[in-house]
């Protein structure tokens, strides 16, 4: 018993959250309420707020196990470190087709941004720098567009809310009438084709999902404007699209071993 009735609601939701992440077979209130030294009203309530945000699900009567929300946090941490393993191949394969530089990036839903979490950059002399760990805004570039497409509605609202200026133009975002019909197309077209002449960037990119629904990052090739009709796009949209597909399918895989 862990005896916790002077801590702070914060404190008594983590509390529940392990013990429930060690029970796959879930708890009885009643338990829960014993092994916190809580009374069953208040460790009820605290089960209601995470029930809501998907922490927590209610089974059959009193039962209540680790829900959705909570093994997907848990994906997301472990992405971190698994992510850039799995997608490696998928990278490289990208890379010598086209010899222009193959971007992995992750949704970060705590900032709304993406953050690179793998890049092979392409051998010309003429290149974008690209790190590990830089940070994406959604509202630009094939990356970033290409997740935010695939967001909760409320998520879009607040990314396009809260958008600044164009980390390379230092211009505006447009206004929403212009972004949401290019977002239904990126939707339709499982990828974003980027072009951007007046700042040399040009790209193609395309969603990762675990279990096909939620989103959890982007794949792509980006390059110089100028070297854009060097490649045929059509054949590079495809290629990332199949990679894209791929990739969730392994993190499907890997996410139930």
């Amino acid at each position: 018993m862990q005896h916790i009735e002077t801590k702070g609601s914060v404190v008594r939701s983590i509390a529940v959250l392990k013990i429930l992440a060690r029970r796959q077979s879930g708890v009885k209130l009643k338990d829960l309420a014993s092994e916190l030294g809580l009374p069953s009203s208040s460790v009820h309530r605290l089960l209601q707020v995470l029930v809501q945000e998907g922490l927590v699900e209610r089974g059959d009567g009193q039962l209540y196990r680790a829900g959705a929300g909570l093994y997907h946090l848990a994906w997301v941490v472990r992405s971190q470190f698994d992510l850039a393993h799995l997608s490696r191949p998928f990278l490289q394969r990208l890379w010598r087709a086209w010899d222009e530089t193959a971007v992995l990036a992750a949704y970060n839903p705590a900032s709304r941004k993406a953050t690179v979490v793998d890049a092979i950059l392409t051998s010309h002399p003429l290149r974008h720098a690209i790190d590990a760990g830089m940070e994406i805004e959604l509202p630009w570039g094939s990356l970033g567009k290409c997740i935010l497409a695939f967001l909760p509605d409320d998520e879009v609202r607040a990314v396009i809310a809260t958008a600044s200026v164009g980390p390379l133009s230092g211009l505006p975002l447009p206004p929403r009438k212009l972004i949401l019909p290019e977002l239904e197309k990126i939707r339709r077209d499982k990828c974003a084709v980027y072009f951007d002449p007046n700042n040399d960037v040009a790209g193609v990119s395309a969603p990762i999902f675990l279990r096909r629904e939620e989103i959890v990052g982007s794949i792509g090739v980006t390059m110089p404007s100028v070297r854009r009709n060097r490649h045929d796009f059509d054949e590079m949209a495809a290629a990332v699209r199949q990679a894209a597909l791929e990739l969730t399918e392994l993190i499907e895989f890997s996410s139930k071993s």
